[in-house]
């Protein structure tokens, strides 16, 4: 199984079933619209061809993305790895894990996030184009300002919490295992 996820909700999911990262996507993040892309040409990819870019992007903010890197796929999408500032380590977790990437098993694992970019009709776009392709799709809602879709968390943590990715992976565990069986 090779989860990809907007954000470091992937990572903590692995950590959590102690599972072995078969995902570059690890600690990174990657807006909506560049997931779209991926889950349409996830086949054909070839993800160990990258470029690496800086990370910056106006939705991330400059601390975050200063001395950073973007890894760039063939097709454009971008995952920011605001989390390494080191350009060689992050290519070399990217390489690496990339490798173990089971295109046959894609479970893409969402959850909400920045309402202006990544909207609801772009999940929806997201969650057909999974169905077509028959990927796993797994969205959480933790924005009470954003209409229901998927499974509700917004009653217990809000996407604003910077904790948020590690708190909703433990909570969403059980849910995680129901659909991915």
């Amino acid at each position: 199984m090779t989860i990809i996820s907007n954000n470091c909700l992937g990572a903590y999911t692995y950590n959590l079933l102690g599972l072995k990262y078969t995902s570059p996507f690890i600690w990174s993040q990657t807006f909506l619209y560049d997931i779209l892309k991926i889950v349409k040409d996830a086949r054909e990819l070839n993800f160990q061809n990258i470029n690496l870019v800086s990370a910056s992007n106006q939705y991330i903010p400059e601390k975050n993305s200063k001395n950073s890197y973007a890894v760039q796929l063939e097709n454009g999408a971008k995952s920011y790895f605001i989390h390494y500032k080191d350009k060689n380590l992050t290519e070399s977790n990217w390489l690496r894990r990339s490798k173990r990437i089971d295109k046959n098993n894609l479970v893409f694992y969402l959850m909400s996030s920045k309402p202006k970019i990544d909207t609801i009709e772009l999940v929806n776009e997201i969650k057909e184009e999974c169905l077509i392709r028959n990927y796993k799709f797994i969205y959480l809602n933790t924005n009470k300002d954003t209409t229901f879709l998927g499974k509700d968390y917004s009653n217990y943590i809000e996407f604003t919490d910077n904790k948020c990715p590690y708190k909703l992976a433990k909570l969403a565990l059980p849910y995680f295992k129901q659909e991915i069986r």
